[in-house]
């Protein structure tokens, strides 16, 4: 009897042993099992003898256990997109270009207030803005615009609101109206192409004639700046910055030479 007892002690030692292993491979394998192949088979090997696994084994490769690739963030679940006409300048700060902008949209009965950043912006503009609404506890629900661009009005209300806004030195509500209905929409064809033709509406002299195709002149590179930057992935407040600071040769430093951004506009990198 004494005999059969210790050999069948004898016959447990190795069990014992080999449980008392796999333990420690297991818990080893659990921070090392991607550079220790051969753990996985001794464990195998054991799970088929019948052992108990005191912990689940790990099987990952290199790839499960590498670190994520960063990726962009995602864009805002509630971000929206709009568009309509500027109704009214509420606010606008010349040195960043943030502005408050009471705004028709399209789909809307009452206006509504957006905010954001624009180089320059008038009356009787159509823009078109993404970002979210948010709640301020002063001035209610605004429509904060991560992005905002604005093109030149196309109706002859737009227009006439868009001359008279006093964009242009000596153009107000009178002769604004006197244009608009001279040469409705096609007011700005008019300006680029022919503008000996602005003589023709009465009190609008050479003078005058000028420092509108001047003013329209300095409008329309400002929507171009705006465009190139935008079409390049550059914010719309980062965009204004770049323009303030470089003004028509904003363009000509983004395709020689972009790295000078860094150097000359605070808060750029690259």
């Amino acid at each position: 009897m004494v005999g059969q007892v210790a050999s069948q002690n004898l016959e447990l030692l190795p069990h014992a042993a080999r449980a008392q292993r796999l333990t420690a491979v297991t818990a080893e394998d659990q921070s090392a099992c991607v550079r220790q192949p051969e753990a996985h088979r001794r464990l195998e090997a054991t799970q088929a003898a019948g052992l108990p696994r005191p912990v689940r084994p790990c099987y990952v490769d290199a790839v499960s256990r590498a670190p994520a690739p960063s990726s962009p963030a995602p864009r805002p679940a509630d971000e929206e997109v709009i568009a309509g006409s500027v109704e009214r300048l509420t606010f606008h700060n010349p040195e960043n270009g943030f502005s408050v902008l009471r705004v028709q949209a399209r789909g809307r009965r009452r206006l509504i207030t957006v905010v954001g950043h624009a180089a320059a912006i008038s009356p009787g503009e159509w823009i078109n803005a993404s970002g979210s609404w948010i709640h301020d506890r002063t001035y209610g629900p605004q429509f904060r615009a991560r992005f905002l661009q604005a093109s030149e009005p196309t109706s002859n209300d737009g227009i006439r609101r868009y001359l008279a806004s006093g964009l242009i030195h000596g153009i107000g509500p009178v002769y604004a109206k006197k244009l608009v209905d001279a040469f409705g929409a096609a007011i700005f064809d008019v300006i680029d192409n022919e503008p000996d033709r602005l003589r023709e509406v009465d009190g609008i002299g050479a003078i005058r004639a000028a420092r509108i195709c001047d003013a329209w002149a300095d409008q329309k590179s400002v929507r171009e700046i705006m465009v190139f930057l935008h079409e390049h992935g550059v914010g719309t407040a980062r965009a204004v910055r770049i323009y303030k600071t470089y003004g028509a040769d904003a363009v000509r430093v983004m395709s020689e030479n972009p790295y000078q951004l860094a150097r000359d506009i605070r808060g750029i990198g690259f």
